[in-house]
Formats: structure tokens, sequence, C-alpha cells
């Protein structure tokens, strides 16, 4: 049919569809073996097959813009789940995240923390996700479920995992060549966070020693942390209205996120002061903060909200400060204000914290008030680890010969 009798003459073939082809069919034959004609025709009309495939993304896509996937369970947000998503958006033009639902990630993973809407939340303050996509089933990514949400192709760092049954969630997207392998951010995940609170241990505040739970640490460079605070034309001298508000952003969850986006409607620019961890555990006590200051300070730098972060700033407002960062109005909230652990935030006073008119040097004072239904307090998301603290124990157990198996095996891998 070719005139081709060995797998030598294939090789001499030249063009780019046929060479396609050929690369195709001698993946699974030696050298010199005779040609199977009807395999060649089949490796053609395979190549042909996925030109079309790919021609259709191309000619669906939206503006001709590139659509990436990214998913996961995002519970309890960190910085490891936010540099896996800055890294995503980096390969393409709008960035689509995939939620799983509660019920599937106890069913592969054990109970979740967060809820579905405060993971929703959270993952839709980002300011690098574009879409969301909730109720994404935990089982294995087809090409269909790509297609039906026009992705282009999904994002996983180089952790990737198994189902219960043993099959790979990524297996079919990356023989089809749709799944880019990112960088995994070191020392830091929610199994290691939940393991922090389980010890109750001050462990992961020595930075001369690893985590609780992972033997690795954080390792915040200043281009990681430049790559997150992004937008550098959003300058503080432009600003108009520069509003201020100070925390220590512990376990970051939704009750921060809706506390920054009301302070964020009185002005322009929102300047987020987050305490470093001396200050916390001399307020706090016991093992707090349970994340380090730059694991809080990357949290807050992904908020499409936020516009710049004081690292380690004081607790107290000062005319000074004032001054220097051309502060109009500073904000407060049960949910962000630094207190001990066991206050009981419900009847929590807000003079307690309203600094006087001198303190203040000419700034305004404002108390944000949430809804009930807004107000999820750091203790909150501790207490439903403590009351679950067998089940989390005998998840954490069951994670460690998974995590240890990528500590062993792990390769470098560049991050974007």
């Amino acid at each position: 049919r070719f005139g081709w009798t060995c797998v030598s003459e294939v090789k001499m073939v030249k063009g780019d569809l046929v060479e396609a082809a050929v690369d195709t069919y001698l993946k699974g034959v030696e050298e010199g073996e005779e040609i199977n004609v009807e395999e060649v025709a089949k490796a053609f009309r395979s190549v042909l097959g996925e030109r079309a495939k790919s021609k259709k993304r191309e000619d669906g896509k939206v503006g001709g813009k590139t659509r990436v996937l990214i998913m996961g369970c995002f519970d309890i947000m960190h910085s490891g789940h936010y540099n896996a998503i800055r890294q995503a958006k980096c390969l393409g033009d709008v960035l689509v995240a995939g939620i799983h639902s509660d019920e599937d990630i106890a069913r592969e993973k054990g109970p979740v923390v967060m809820k579905d809407k405060e993971r929703e939340e959270l993952v839709k303050g980002c300011k690098w996700v574009d879409e969301v996509i909730t109720g994404v089933p935990y089982s294995p990514l087809t090409e269909a479920f790509l297609d039906k949400h026009r992705i282009d192709f999904c994002v996983h760092g180089d952790d990737l995992p198994i189902n219960t049954d043993g099959s790979s969630m990524y297996g079919q997207v990356i023989a089809a060549n749709r799944c880019k392998i990112i960088k995994r951010t070191e020392g830091v995940s929610t199994t290691d966070l939940v393991g922090r609170i389980l010890l109750l241990s001050r462990a992961h505040h020595d930075h001369r020693t690893a985590t609780s739970q992972s033997k690795v640490q954080l390792l915040p460079t200043m281009r990681r942390l430049t790559e997150f605070k992004g937008d550098r034309n959003k300058a503080l001298d432009k600003a108009s209205r520069v509003v201020f508000i100070g925390g220590d952003f512990d376990l970051f969850h939704v009750g921060h996120l809706r506390a920054l986006e009301r302070a964020k409607q009185e002005g322009d620019y929102l300047l987020v002061g987050v305490y470093d961890d001396m200050t916390v555990n001399k307020v706090k006590q016991f093992a707090f903060p349970v994340m380090s200051l730059h694991e809080r300070v990357l949290n807050v730098l992904s908020c499409d909200c936020v516009d710049d972060v004081v690292v380690g700033a004081p607790m107290e407002i000062s005319p000074s400060m004032v001054t220097t960062l051309n502060i109009s109005v500073v904000c407060s909230s049960s949910t962000t204000v630094c207190v001990r652990q066991d206050e009981d935030m419900s009847a929590f006073d807000p003079a307690k914290v309203t600094p006087s008119e001198e303190a203040l040097g000419g700034a305004a004072f404002k108390w944000i008030d949430l809804p009930s239904e807004e107000a999820l307090y750091t203790g909150d998301v501790i207490d439903r680890i403590l009351d679950n603290a067998g089940t989390y124990y005998a998840r954490n157990a069951k994670r460690k010969p998974i995590e240890d198996s990528y500590m062993q095996n792990r390769k470098y891998v560049k991050e974007l």
C-alpha cells in the first residue's frame, strides 16, 4: 500500500503529518521488523483524529483565549493552593478552578474542614481565578469533561493523586497530552496544617527545624513574594483613599475574606497589616499562630481585593504609620482582630480595639460588622478539627506514607 517493507524505510519518510503518524506507529515495533500496513493506516487515522480535535478546540476558544483548568478540594486554603493557582494562570488566559464536593472528598480523603460554600467563596476571591466550577466529580478526569467546559488543558502539581480504587485521576488527560505539570509548593499542605492543630506544638514557629508534619519548610523566596504581589502599577502614591486593616489572618478563611472585601469598599487601595509570629503568640499564646508569617502573608496577597501587605505590621496604629503609608481609614472587625484564642467573639466589644484620635493621626476609624452567617472565626475552624480529632488522626496516618513516598522520589520542577 505504501511501498515500505521495513521500519528502516519508514524512518526515511518526511513530512509533518506522515512523520507524526510514523512516530506513533514506531512506538510499538523493533528495528528491521516487517511493516504492518493496517497498523500504519491506524496510526494515520489516530493522528488525523487528534489534529481534528485540536483544531476544533482552537476554533471553539472564546476570543481565541487559552482556557486552563485546575481542580482541587481547596480545604483550609494555604500558600500551596494559591501558588498552584498562580502558576496555572501563567499557562493560559482564562483560569477555571474546579472544586470537589464535600461528599466526594469525604469518600476519597476523609471529612472536609471547610464546607462547600466556604471553599467556593475563597476560591472565587482569589485574584488569579476567572471562573469556578463546583461539584466537580472526584473521579478520573476525562477529555469529555474538558471539552464540555471548553478547556484546552488541565494543570496539577508534581504530586499526582491516585483514587481509592487505585486509578489515576489524570491518566486519561495525560495520555491525551492535555495535562501540564507544575511545581508543588514545599512545606505546606492541608494535612500538615491539620497535624499542627492536633499536636498543638510550637515546632512550626522554629525556623531552625522543619514543620510539625512536613520534613521540608516553606521557602519564601523574594521572587515568589514578588510574583504574589503582582501588579506593580498599583502604587500607594496614586491612591486617593488608602484603607488599612491589620490582623493575624491565621488559617485564612471566608470570615477574613469578607472583612477584607468590606474594608476595600471604604477606599480605592487596601493595605493589610499581617502581625509577626512572636506578636501573635504573645497575644493568643498556646501554639498560635498555626501558620507562619510568610504563609499568612502569601495567603492575604492572593486576595483580589488586597493591593499590598505590611509584613510584620505593628498591632497598634500610630500617627507616624498613618503619615508614612498615607492612610485615610483604619478598619477592624471581629474576624480579623487579634485577641486571646478563648475570647468570646460573639460578644466582643469593639471599644477594646478602637484607636484613640491621637493614635489615628487624622485618619478615620471604621468597625466592620459582618452578618452572623459570614462571621467565621479561626477558633471555629480549629474546633471543627478538634471535634473530629480521631478521624483526622486516622486520615493523617493514612496520608503519611503517600507524603513520604512523594518526598523520597520527587525531582526538581521549575516554578513558574
